[in-house]
Parts: C-alpha cells; sequence; structure tokens
C-alpha cells in the first residue's frame, strides 16, 4: 500500500505539478532533439526529405500505441520508479545518436536511425498517461484546470528547449551536441523525481467508490460523453497533422522558401514554437466560458484554417507575414492538443479512468504524427511546399466542418 503524505496537502499537491512539469518538458526535449536537427542531416549525409521524416513517423507510431497499452497499464506502474526508467531510457539512445555522428558512422547507417528512434517512442510512451494518472490520484478538483495547465506547457517549453539548444549548437558547427545535452536533462530530471516524489492525499474524495480517483466507472457512462469522447479522438489526429506537421517542416520551409541558413531558420522556428505557449493559456482561458469540448474545437480549428490560408497566400511573396501566420496557428494547434490531452482527461475522469482516457486519445494525436512526418516531406519531394500548405489548409477546414457536424448531432451539451 503506497504511504500518503498528510502534511501540507496543498504544498504538497504543488510539488507533484511542479515535478510532473519537469519530467514532461525534459521527455520533450529526448524527443524533439531529432527533427531540430532535420537540416543538419540533410546537409550532412545527402539524405531526403521523406527519409528523415520517416524516422519521426516510426517513433510516432511506436509511441502512439505504446500510449493505450501504458493507458491501461499505467495504474500498477510504481509512479516513484516509472518516471525515471523511461528517462533513463530515452536518454540512453539520444546518446547512441550522438556516438553515431561523433564515430562518422551516422552516413552509412543511417537507415538504422528509424529503428533506434522507433525505441525512444516505446519508452517515452511510458510518461504522458502516468503523469495524467498520478496528477488525478493526487490533485483537488479546484487544482485540476491549474494543473492541466501546468502540463499543458510542457509540450510547447519542450519544444522550445529542443530547437533552442539545436538552433546554438548549430551555429558553434556541432549540432550533435544537442543529443548530448538532452541525454543530462533527463537523467538529471529522473534523479530529481526518485528523490522529492511523495503520493499525497486528496482533501476531496469521499467514501463513495465511484469518487475514488482513477477507478473504473461503476455508473453508465452519458451518450454525450461517449460522444465527445469519440469527437476529440478524430480532432486528435487532424489537430497533430498539421501541428505536428509545421512543428518538423517549419524550419526546412524557412530554408527552402527564403534560403535563410540553417541556424537562421532554427531560430525563427524557435520563437514560433515559444508561442505554444500562449495557445495553452488561451485554451483554458476560454475553456472557463465554453465547457463544451467540441465548440472548442470548432473555434480552434476555425481560425487555423483561415491562417493556414493566409500562409498560403503570402508564402511566395514574404517571410515576415507567413512566420507570424506559422506562429498562430502552432499557438491554435498548442490549444488543442491540450484540450485533447490534459484537460479533458482530468475533467472527464469522474466517467473513466484518466490514464486510459489519455493514454487513448493521446494514441490518437500520434497517428496524425506519425503520417504527417512523412507524408509532408514526400509532397514537398515531389511537389513544393505550396502544396504542403494547401493540404494543411484542407485538414484544418475539413476538421472544422466535422466538428460543426458533430456539435449538431450530439444529444446534449457537455458541462463539466
Amino acid at each position: 500500500m503506497k504511504s500518503i503524505s498528510r502534511k501540507n496537502p496543498a504544498g504538497q499537491q504543488n510539488t507533484v505539478i511542479l515535478l510532473t512539469f519537469l519530467i514532461y518538458a525534459s521527455a520533450y526535449f529526448g524527443r524533439y532533439s531529432f527533427s531540430a536537427s532535420i537540416n543538419s542531416f540533410i546537409d550532412r549525409y545527402g539524405i531526403s526529405k521523406s527519409e528523415t521524416g520517416l524516422v519521426m513517423t516510426f517513433f510516432f507510431v511506436a509511441y502512439g500505441v505504446g500510449q493505450v497499452v501504458n493507458g491501461f497499464l499505467c495504474k500498477h506502474y510504481p509512479k516513484r520508479y516509472i518516471f525515471p526508467i523511461a528517462l533513463f531510457g530515452s536518454a540512453i539512445i539520444n546518446l547512441i545518436i550522438f556516438a553515431g555522428i561523433i564515430t562518422g558512422y551516422m552516413g552509412e547507417y543511417f537507415y538504422l536511425v528509424k529503428y533506434i528512434w522507433m525505441l525512444n517512442g516505446i519508452v517515452q510512451s511510458l510518461i504522458w498517461t502516468s503523469i495524467i494518472y498520478t496528477l488525478g490520484e493526487n490533485i483537488d478538483k479546484k487544482n485540476l484546470s491549474r494543473a492541466g495547465l501546468v502540463i499543458g506547457l510542457t509540450v510547447p517549453v519542450g519544444t522550445f528547449i529542443a530547437y533552442c539548444t539545436s538552433s546554438l549548437t548549430v551555429h558553434f558547427g556541432h549540432f550533435e551536441i544537442s543529443f548530448v545535452l538532452a541525454a543530462v536533462i533527463m537523467s538529471a530530471v529522473g534523479m530529481l523525481w526518485f528523490i522529492m516524489f511523495e503520493p499525497c492525499e486528496r482533501t476531496d474524495t469521499t467514501s463513495e467508490p465511484e469518487a475514488v480517483p482513477g477507478a473504473e466507472p461503476r455508473r453508465r457512462i452519458p451518450a454525450y460523453v461517449i460522444i465527445t469522447f469519440a469527437g476529440l479522438s478524430i480532432f486528435a489526429i487532424s489537430n497533430n497533422f498539421i501541428k505536428d506537421g509545421l512543428q518538423t517542416w517549419i524550419p526546412t520551409i524557412l530554408k527552402d522558401t527564403y534560403s535563410f541558413s540553417n541556424s537562421a531558420s532554427l531560430v525563427l522556428a524557435m520563437s514560433v514554437y515559444i508561442l505554444g505557449i500562449c495557445g495553452t493559456f488561451i485554451a483554458k482561458k476560454i475553456h472557463k466560458y465554453v465547457g463544451d469540448f467540441i465548440i472548442l474545437c470548432v473555434i480552434f480549428f476555425a481560425v487555423m484554417a483561415a491562417i493556414i490560408g493566409g500562409i498560403r497566400v503570402f508564402l511566395d511573396i514574404s517571410a515576415v507575414p507567413v512566420t507570424a501566420c506559422f506562429g498562430a496557428v502552432i499557438m491554435g494547434g498548442y490549444g488543442v492538443n491540450n484540450i485533447v490531452t490534459s484537460i479533458a482527461p482530468l475533467f472527464l475522469r469522474d466517467y473513466m479512468n484518466p490514464g486510459i482516457s489519455a493514454g487513448v486519445l493521446d494514441g490518437f494525436c500520434y497517428i496524425g504524427s506519425a503520417v504527417t512526418t512523412y507524408a509532408l516531406g514526400a509532397v514537398a519531394d515531389r511537389y513544393d511546399w505550396g502544396t504542403v500548405i494547401t493540404l494543411l489548409f484542407a485538414v484544418a477546414a475539413v476538421s472544422t466542418a466535422a466538428a460543426v457536424l458533430l456539435k449538431l448531432i450530439k444529444v446534449k451539451k457537455v458541462e463539466i
């Protein structure tokens, strides 16, 4: 039986929230250390866009499947050990990539990188569902919105750190160092969690069986919750197709279209990714006034479709409006991502295990991620970046229409 700290529950809950933030932000650094270096791999080894994109596709497939599996198993994992194990494993894999670069074997054996990075996807898939389950088990309902916001910030912050580090290491001519830094940070955070984590007492629980956090629901799940969950699963795919597609290829689009250097394109991309933090705040703010998750998705997808249309108009004209539009789309993408993977699972915990719902929804997210990294690279190889942007606009427009249609057929407004 786990030992629960009963001293200062509010302080203990804040500590858990902070530690989970550090865990997932550092994991994102170890996840995107490769995609942040895509231009450097292409330039040094003469690899096609589709081949480099395939590395992230293998990662996302492994990660997505792992999310669903671990969503069902995470309640059995020892929370003190599972995060250090996952982070140490990812650190070792980052060091293997670093070793391949400095020894000179990377060019000859690059075809193996996708399998190595797939292992990274497997070990990292242990993290997210356990984080959501841990928050659902330890955090009071009054703190859930704040916990959802903080954990949602991990994605843009971790991505920003990865691209910022890559930009600096590329500038000094040693992009491979970013893999070492990712390994060091993940290892340090894993040790910090192991030392500091203590399960804490929730103050809003009752003796009713259904109120036990993480317990399997015993009452029938309302139809509107099922419809909402199904809709969020679909939007998870399309949103990550847009968000991760742009996130992976923005540096290359800027470099190919406007002849920027690798470091300059990474700096611009970095400024775009940090706007994802704003998207997370915006999602939390709007959710205070719009409790229906489907309506939230309608708002975000409609705005993203309009902005992507602007990118297509200005793509061959100027980098300034295009970069600004990239930032706005990334903001919207992170907003939807926070709704789907953080806010919804936490607020639906009375109806379903938050670890399972987070795992399933995040698994759908990575279907979109797995398809987009290879597909957009292949489209760019065969056609051009204008065609890629047109494809992303179509996905956003269809997602908006689908969200409106789903709202029209819902039997009841979601109010939670």
